[in-house]
């Protein structure tokens, strides 16, 4: 269950996390991910963290990993994720103040 949760969360974040940039708005791969807001970048840096996740999760518990060391992108990813999105801020939006709860939690 736990590769294919991140997996689903990746995925949507790359995809669907803003809509004026790559891969479904008008923005390049080297607008989004170097030359536009924050916020964006953000998000598709989360996207990769978490498919990083689901894919080291799947190969740990396939089997096809048995080092220790396989586990730290959870960990770490995790604990960088939750604590950015502290300071995250989900840019001009109308419903901004329920973004930001729905953040926090």
């Amino acid at each position: 269950m736990l590769p294919t949760a991140f997996g689903i969360i990746g995925v949507f974040l790359l995809v669907w996390s803003n809509h004026d940039a790559w891969p479904v708005g008008s923005l390049s791969v080297a607008a989004t991910f170097f030359g536009q807001g924050p916020e964006i970048i953000q998000h598709k840096f989360y996207g990769i963290f978490a498919a990083i996740v689901a894919v080291s999760e799947a190969v740990r518990r396939i089997g096809w990993v048995c080092h220790p060391a396989w586990a730290a992108p959870l960990v770490a990813f995790g604990m960088i994720g939750a604590l950015v999105l502290f300071v995250h801020s989900p840019g001009n939006h109308p419903a901004n103040e329920t973004i930001a709860l729905h953040h926090a939690f």
